[in-house]
């Protein structure tokens, strides 16, 4: 008897604990869970706890709640959650997920009664400020898109840049936010800017928003059941045009004087094979967009019937690497490769250098629909080129480059040619566009995140169209030697304003080089140690 006293006893002092359970918390920068006790599984019978949230005075709270499971009854009197945001209380009974709320100030309460029903939740707490963000010329320009807002939410930026002479570029070529008409009141989704115009507050749908200023400030703001998109980016600018790639003079920069780059203690790295060394010459040439005979041992003319159609590059003994759109329709035709020689006609690049037969194509599944995607393939040879000093194959990247805004070499045949291919193998600079403005001029129709794109502009047309497979290369500092970064694949918007699109070779590395498993197992391509 004594026994079942005792066992009566805690259970009712356990049970008025949770009647009074409350927990007093604070958010910092780290996000913060809030959950009911043994959650996934529900909450104990008849449990009842408040949760008191503060943060810094500057700040909100911004609430994502993943899960709130409890049971459906009228008007929530036998259980609820009730979320109080400072203005209006909200309270919860049925399923929820992905719930979003914003906090009025810098607090927030939480209060969940059970009773004799079932009932759980988890809900993720973030401090919620002006996010500050400093625009430094030359960077990649900031994107901000969306395309499905999250509901009751809220997000401010603030953005400055990091030069006096500069201006802060705001442009969206997609926006779309609720159903109302800008002009009128905007009352569920909307966006605010703060410029030098003033404040501007936009909804509804509108083509393209163009905002230039000193510093800008963008709210975000959603309602209950959000519709719509948007896709702007934003970058600091130093000239007339709002997109940075266009402001940047172009330079005349000579081969000759490029310094290939050496480490603090003045040695290069290593390469796992001898790969991208250019011959220069010891005087310049006449035509400095001309390349001097061997002066890119790596450059690969594809001939077929005789005939120059493409470039490529040599990256192993047996491999060429060039553009899908180069390997189709080539059947009952006699294709070959030429190298070691900057002359692509076959009879003169018989007598400089190598010409051998094709064995085999190994493409990759390429969609010319969606701008020339996957636009890559091997080609694979009937026999071993002999390498020399006037005859190696170009590095590979096998990671990562970051190329934002520096020039890079095209070499090809077809540099502002019409309809006929010049013989004397030309060379240009083009500079390098970050992903994200090259992204927006297109569209948004390729992957910022992983790109398969590089993306390359010149002011003058004249210097931005590359042979189809030409190589687009890049002289890698740490190593002194080049490396392909890009294959030209399209071309056709070549007019001084658009970026031009080419493969990126490193989003294809570990591609080339199952491929080259799959032919020729005992080679290897060359990259940096």
């Amino acid at each position: 008897m004594l026994r079942l006293l005792v066992f009566v006893v805690f259970v009712f002092i356990q049970n008025s604990i949770c009647d009074e359970a409350e927990h007093n918390l604070y958010l910092g920068i780290d996000p913060l869970t809030i959950q009911s006790p043994n959650y996934p599984e529900y909450a104990p019978e008849n449990y009842s706890a408040k949760w008191r949230v503060n943060t810094d005075l500057k700040a909100k709270i911004l609430i994502k709640c993943d899960d709130i499971s409890i049971a459906q009854s009228d008007g929530c009197k036998e259980a609820y959650l009730t979320i109080n945001n400072g203005e209006t209380p909200r309270k919860f009974c049925g399923n929820y997920s992905n719930e979003m709320i914003l906090s009025k100030n810098n607090q927030i309460s939480f209060k969940l009664n059970v009773g004799k029903s079932k009932g759980k939740f988890k809900c993720v707490l973030i401090q919620d400020k002006d996010e500050e963000v400093t625009l430094t010329v030359g960077n990649p320009a900031v994107r901000i898109a969306f395309n499905k807002f999250p509901s009751n939410w809220k997000k401010s930026w603030k953005f400055l840049t990091d030069r006096s002479n500069a201006r802060v570029s705001f442009l969206c070529n997609n926006f779309v936010m609720g159903l109302e008409q800008s002009g009128m009141e905007c009352t569920n989704e909307r966006m605010i800017l703060e410029s030098d115009r003033g404040l501007q507050m936009y909804c509804g749908s509108i083509e393209n928003i163009t905002v230039a200023s000193g510093s800008l400030r963008l709210t975000l703001k959603t309602g209950i059941d959000p519709f719509g998109s948007i896709n702007c980016i934003i970058q600091a600018v130093t000239g007339e045009s709002l997109l940075q790639y266009r402001n940047i003079d172009s330079e005349e920069i000579d081969s000759y004087e490029m310094i290939e780059g050496r480490n603090s203690a003045g040695e290069y790295r290593g390469t796992t094979c001898d790969c991208g060394i250019a011959n220069k010459a010891l005087k310049k040439v006449v035509d400095k967009d001309e390349a001097d005979q061997h002066e890119y041992p790596w450059i690969a003319s594809l001939l077929v019937n005789g005939e120059h159609t493409c470039a490529g590059t040599i990256i192993t003994e047996y491999h060429i690497l060039t553009a899908a759109q180069c390997t189709s329709d080539l059947h009952d035709k006699i294709v070959q490769v030429a190298v070691g020689s900057n002359n692509n006609k076959a009879l003169i690049a018989r007598a400089l250098g190598q010409v051998i037969e094709i064995k085999e194509i190994v493409s990759h599944q390429y969609d010319a629909n969606h701008n020339h995607r996957n636009d890559i393939a091997l080609i694979i040879l009937k026999k071993k080129i002999e390498f020399s000093a006037n005859v190696m194959p170009i590095c590979l990247p096998n990671s990562p480059v970051n190329l934002n805004n520096q020039y890079v070499t095209v070499t090809g045949w077809d540099l502002n040619v019409k309809n006929k291919h010049p013989e004397i193998l030309k060379k240009n600079k083009l500079r390098v566009v970050d992903i994200n403005s090259c992204s927006f001029v297109y569209s948004n129709v390729f992957n910022t995140n992983n790109p398969d794109k590089l993306c390359t502009f010149s002011k003058d047309p004249a210097f931005c169209k590359g042979d189809l497979g030409a190589p687009i290369i890049w002289l890698d500092p740490e190593t002194g030697k080049y490396t392909q970064v890009g294959i030209v694949s399209y071309t056709n918007l070549c007019n001084g304003k658009v970026p031009t699109l080419s493969t990126n070779v490193f989003y294809y590395y570990s591609w080339i080089q199952q491929a080259i498993e799959d032919t020729y197992s005992d080679v290897k391509t060359c990259s940096k140690k």
